[in-house]
């Protein structure tokens, strides 16, 4: 294969050979790159945080996910309705090959296959299949949204709360396996800073994420949670007025500001001392379908802090649960009527220096080859000042990127 064959991400060739059913495609905005990984040499899954620790130590590239119902791990806490799909808490395998694409090269960062891999690259340009039709139903009605948004506004009012994210879903039975396009199709629309293909078995997540749960790079660790959110508007003068409209939304501030105050508190539990800081503040940000406001806080890593721990401090991460956060995950495991799943949680990967980057599952869907089953799950933030009508509106734009695809 030359070395620099003339390929993109969306062309690869995934499924040839079949890599015992392991894969993943991870895509960091700021990294200037793609990382595919291939096959697997050893798969950890579990509910025990602490086999956590062996990733960062071992000096290898793992590529995995922590799904929502960790926290029961974490803290004493319950899901009255396990995911169908059956989620361990976290999963993650060593491939057999990582390879690093960077525009048209494409450089070899681990291969145990002796070049196996070349046989599963194409370097011509194939037209990205046409997706599945996909007949998304609501998992709950309109009107069942409404009075539980309502019901959590009482518990905000009466002190049990500040701001929970409450999350509803669409879902469908799909014989035909076809994440793999579904993702390149997600990834047309949305050209999302942290999306990701993974299939772990009968597994697939196809996400197109806007936010990064956490960055670990030497001693610091950086986290980008998003709360506020608008349409991009039909000319650059609507688009402006609506970025300046986010900027100023006093309610959309305070859903921030919350959020930055949970995650400086969670920081603060294995920070060096004093070392925890708001790098950005009310950042308005611009993707292809939306406007997201997205705050930046960074601490430095006390000495001999894990994985294990960091993510025992951090998970889930604020903007998917809201405040206080135990309370909140109570309420919300109390008025969702599906489980999440992996949405609400984390894929990333973990390099052989011990560094790590991870996304927030959402705008996502999720595949389930045994049981034919897909589901897209969206959610918001309900404060005092919400209202519950403007909060649905709000799911269905987040939600709409992902269920026009198979229209």
């Amino acid at each position: 294969m030359p070395e620099k064959a003339q390929l993109h991400i969306w062309r690869i060739v995934i499924d040839l050979p079949d890599w015992e059913g392991y894969v993943s495609v991870w895509r960091p905005n700021d990294s200037g790159h793609c990382l595919l990984a291939l096959g697997a040499e050893e798969v950890i899954s579990g509910e025990e945080l602490g086999q956590l620790d062996q990733l960062t130590r071992e000096g290898n590239w793992w590529f995995g996910f922590l799904s929502y119902d960790l926290k029961n791990s974490i803290e004493k806490l319950e899901t009255r309705h396990p995911h169908e799909m059956g989620f361990p808490g976290y999963s993650f395998f060593k491939p057999k090959v990582v390879l690093r694409l960077s525009g048209d090269e494409v450089f070899v960062e681990k291969d145990s296959t002796d070049g196996l891999w070349k046989s599963a690259i194409v370097d011509t340009e194939p037209t990205i299949p046409k997706p599945p039709k996909i007949y998304w139903k609501a998992d709950q009605t309109k009107e069942d949204y409404l009075s539980a948004v309502n019901a959590l506004k009482d518990h905000i009012q009466k002190g049990d709360i500040y701001e929970i994210n409450y999350c509803t879903s669409f879902s469908s039975h799909l014989r035909e396996n076809a994440s793999f396009t579904l993702f390149e199709h997600l990834n047309e629309r949305t050209d999302a800073p942290f999306s990701v293909y993974m299939k772990q078995g009968r597994h697939e997540i196809i996400c197109g994420s806007p936010e990064r749960y956490m960055r670990k790079e030497g001693n610091v660790l950086t986290s980008n949670p998003i709360k506020g959110t608008i349409r991009r508007g039909a000319n650059d003068g609507e688009d402006l007025e609506l970025k300046e409209k986010l900027r100023n939304d006093k309610k959309e501030q305070a859903e921030n500001v919350m959020i930055v105050d949970l995650v400086r508190n969670d920081l603060s539990r294995i920070a060096r001392k004093n070392s925890v800081k708001v790098d950005e503040l009310f950042g308005v940000y611009s993707f292809k379908t939306v406007h997201h406001m997205i705050s930046t806080i960074s601490c430095e890593l006390s000495e001999n802090t894990g994985f294990a721990e960091i993510v025992r401090a951090t998970f889930p991460m604020g903007s998917m649960t809201g405040a206080p956060k135990i309370s909140a995950m109570q309420l919300a495991d109390r008025y969702e009527i599906k489980g999440r799943g992996i949405y609400s949680g984390s894929v990333g990967v973990i390099f052989p220096n011990g560094d790590f980057d991870f996304n927030v599952v959402i705008r996502t869907m999720t595949y389930d080859s045994e049981l034919f089953l897909i589901r897209c799950n969206v959610g918001g933030a309900i404060t005092a000042l919400c209202d519950a009508e403007k909060e649905y509106e709000e799911c269905l734009l987040k939600a709409n990127a992902l269920l026009s695809i198979g229209k």
